[in-house]
Order: structure tokens, then C-alpha cells, then sequence
């Protein structure tokens, strides 16, 4: 019995074009013994592709490059939800880019300054927050913004500002004089110089 040589794209065989691994690193073994170049997205493991109808077909992406699986192939998630960089299916998306969050109501990545334009009412220039995470997801019961079910409001709003239904009031409407107030009809603390009236009282 001789010996014969593997086809040249396999670094061992089983039979001359039944490939058990491959010669060159970047290429895997196919269901059908043979080495080639994974598919885009899928995951590189010979247990996720099948033949059909004479093509390789994948049937599980590689969720960590963030792709996701539609007819048949992968589809990377930037490609049909802008800045997404992980999500479900063609219209869930888990996971922003960074520099962009996610919009649970519309189910899109927005950047901070498109969350303060939309919500300006609610999510003013007084408004804390270091990134769209600190702002509140709380049920639009009273239709502020018609078509949806949600709306952003603010968590917590600067000194001097007190915070009612999501949204920041200034202080300075107690009082011209009041620094700081925990609600729209007390001021806690005034401005140097000045102080509350009741101190005085006999």
C-alpha cells in the first residue's frame, strides 16, 4: 500500500481531499473535509456549518463580533441598527457603541445631546449626569410625547434647583433669595448674607 500525499490545502487528511486540519491557520475544515476561509460572522467551528444545496451555510454567528443570525447568515449589527454593537435580531438592539446609548423607547442609539434636544423639557441644562444612564425611564402617562410609551426625565438636578415629576425648577422662584430648596414651597437654605425670617420670630 502506498503512500499519498494530502491535498496541499490540508495539513493532514483522513483521504486525499478529506482534510483533518488545515494548512493555512486562518482557514477551517468544512463539513465536507475540505479547508476554506470561515464565513464572515459565524462561529469558527466546523460543528456550525452545513451543506446545502452545494454551499457552506452557517447556523450559529459569532455573538462576541457581534453578529446575529437572519436567512441563512450573519449580519453584523451596526449594518441594520445604527452604532449598535450587540443586539438580538434585526430590531433589538442590547448594546450601544460607545458614545451612544440606548434609547429603550425607540429601541435606538442616541448620543447625549439627542436625549437632552428630544427631552429638553425634562432634561435641561440643570439636569446631572455624566452619560444618559443617570436619566429616568418613566411611563409617558400623560401623552407628552404622542406614539410613545415612554419617556427620559431627569434624576437629579443641579444646587439650587429642586427636581418635581422628572423635571428641574429653580429655586430663585420660592424666593430671590434662596439657594437651596428641596421642594416648591420651602427654601432650605439662602444666599450669604441672608437668612430665614422665622429665626426672628418671638
Amino acid at each position: 500500500m502506498e503512500c499519498e500525499e494530502c491535498d496541499p490545502s490540508c495539513n493532514s487528511c483522513s483521504e486525499y481531499d478529506v482534510c483533518l486540519d488545515c494548512y493555512d491557520e486562518n482557514e477551517i475544515v468544512h463539513p465536507d473535509g475540505v479547508c476554506a476561509l470561515p464565513i464572515e460572522g459565524c462561529l469558527q467551528d466546523p460543528t456550525t456549518y452545513r451543506i446545502e444545496e452545494g454551499k457552506f451555510v452557517c447556523d450559529q454567528c459569532d455573538l462576541l463580533k457581534h453578529f446575529y443570525f437572519e436567512d441563512g447568515r450573519c449580519v453584523e449589527c451596526n449594518e441594520v441598527l445604527p452604532n449598535c454593537e450587540t443586539c438580538s435580531d434585526t430590531t433589538i438592539c442590547d448594546q450601544c457603541i460607545d458614545g451612544f446609548w440606548l434609547n429603550a423607547d425607540f429601541n435606538e442609539c442616541w448620543t447625549e445631546q439627542e436625549f437632552r434636544t428630544f427631552y429638553e423639557d425634562y432634561i435641561t441644562e440643570e439636569c446631572i449626569g455624566e452619560s444618559p444612564e443617570d436619566f429616568i425611564l418613566a411611563v409617558d402617562e400623560d401623552d407628552e410625547f404622542p406614539g410613545q410609551e415612554f419617556f427620559y426625565g431627569c434624576g437629579e438636578c443641579e444646587t439650587g434647583f429642586w427636581n418635581e415629576d422628572l423635571t428641574c425648577f429653580d429655586c430663585l422662584t420660592i424666593d430671590s433669595n434662596c439657594a437651596e430648596c428641596e421642594n416648591g414651597d420651602v427654601c432650605s437654605t439662602c444666599k450669604e448674607g441672608f437668612i430665614h425670617e422665622y429665626k426672628y420670630e418671638t
